[in-house]
């Protein structure tokens, strides 16, 4: 997702919060948190003006990332027929492809979060979406997928939380980067 935290609406934020069940002193509290939130920039010993935020929740809090999850909580149920992931802002959705049929279905999936997440206003950062597909089979289904009517590259390796995964399930990216790493310090 693309300033995911900077994009969480304060209102639809409240909503929420009494949709799971917060009301009353709770609620009033973390409008309270929210309201009258002022930041201002520094560069180069020159300082702007403060100015409103009107949405987002802080980045480097506590609350932060606990109210975002809250927030997204049910962007994982718009994918009804693949498998997905999240961290944080970070997600995968991820399907067995064995026919065109299931590329299909990965695809109206990707197509349903990314309506969803639209709808929240958490846009996807389609330069950071990639497809990874992973098989050892010489004959793979190939199939183009979309987000927000850009093609997905197609990549053979792909940095997760730290670890590579490759296309073909080797670990020679992941050892080479480790090999490389003690010698970088």
């Amino acid at each position: 997702m693309s300033k995911a935290f900077d994009r969480v609406s304060h209102k639809r934020l409240l909503l929420r919060l009494r949709e799971f069940g917060f009301g009353g002193n709770i609620l009033n509290w973390f409008r309270c948190y929210q309201q009258d939130r002022r930041q201002q920039t520094t560069i180069v010993g020159a300082t702007s003006l403060p100015g409103q935020v009107t949405s987002g929740v802080p980045q480097g809090s506590i609350l932060g990332p606990v109210l975002f999850l809250l927030y997204e909580n049910d962007l994982p149920s718009s994918v009804k027929n693949s498998s997905i992931a999240t961290y944080a802002d970070d997600t995968k959705i991820f399907k067995e492809i064995h026919n065109i049929s299931d590329a299909a279905t990965l695809q109206e999936d990707l197509s349903n979060f990314e309506s969803s997440s639209s709808d929240m206003g958490l846009h996807l950062n389609t330069s950071k979406c990639k497809a990874l597909r992973i098989t050892r089979k010489h004959r793979q289904i190939k199939c183009p997928y979309t987000l927000q009517d850009s093609m997905l590259e197609n990549v053979e390796n792909e940095r997760d939380l730290g670890v590579w995964i490759s296309n073909n399930l080797t670990w020679r990216k992941q050892n080479a980067y480790k090999d490389v790493l003690p010698n970088t310090f």
